[in-house]
């Protein structure tokens, strides 16, 4: 059954990330989770909706399409079913739309204005602290043990070694790593092996 307040501020919170993430669906990542903490708190929405959020970029990858759309459609779906998918999907593609619709119509001014030029080059650097900021959301889990990654480092360095690392985790993510950096081999194959070794590997640690 649709929940309308619900439905609503999926709407909303979608509709910003769209209108203000810049970098790509992966830039997004830490923006959105911020942004699900306060749907949980705010709607009383289920804390199940965070816990499944590092399924998030699996997800996302094995299916086609931007990740953008696939995280929103997710987490959408997640929240109230087919319709939250829907409307999430709806709000976070209506603002590329419109902007894109803009600079189509305006490219040519906005092609050689060196202020535009020296804004967009002022974003790149804080996208990437956007993505690592995401890596370290989905390494904690996944190559580091839950909540691992607490940043004190005294702390962390008076736990035992395997509960820090995840070692099925490390594997992957190296053999991942080094398959797209020196062999370049594409992410739909490396995201479909990891899966296979998983089932196995998980068994084994």
């Amino acid at each position: 059954m649709p929940n309308i307040s619900v439905l609503w501020s999926l709407f909303l919170m979608f509709f910003k990330l769209g209108l203000t993430s810049f970098g790509g669906g992966y830039a997004m990542i830490p923006l959105m989770k911020q942004e699900i903490i306060i749907l949980i708190t705010g709607l009383g929405v289920e804390q199940s909706v965070l816990d499944k959020f590092a399924n998030l970029i699996a997800v996302s990858q094995i299916t086609p399409g931007p990740i953008a759309v696939n995280a929103a459609a997710y987490i959408g779906y997640i929240c109230n079913g087919f319709f939250g998918a829907l409307i999430s999907t709806i709000g976070i593609c209506l603002p590329a739309f419109f902007i894109m619709l803009t600079i189509a119509h305006y490219f040519e001014r906005f092609k050689a204005s060196e202020s535009i030029s020296h804004l967009l080059t002022g974003i790149r650097p804080a996208t990437v602290g956007l993505i690592l900021a995401s890596t370290v959301i989905f390494a904690d889990g996944s190559i580091f043990a839950k909540q691992a990654i607490n940043f004190d480092l005294i702390d962390n360095l008076r736990m035992q070694f395997f509960s820090i690392v995840n070692p099925a985790g490390v594997i992957i993510f190296v053999v991942a790593f080094i398959a797209a950096k020196k062999f370049k081999v594409a992410p739909i194959p490396i995201t479909i092996a990891a899966g296979i070794a998983g089932a196995f590997l998980y068994q084994l640690f």
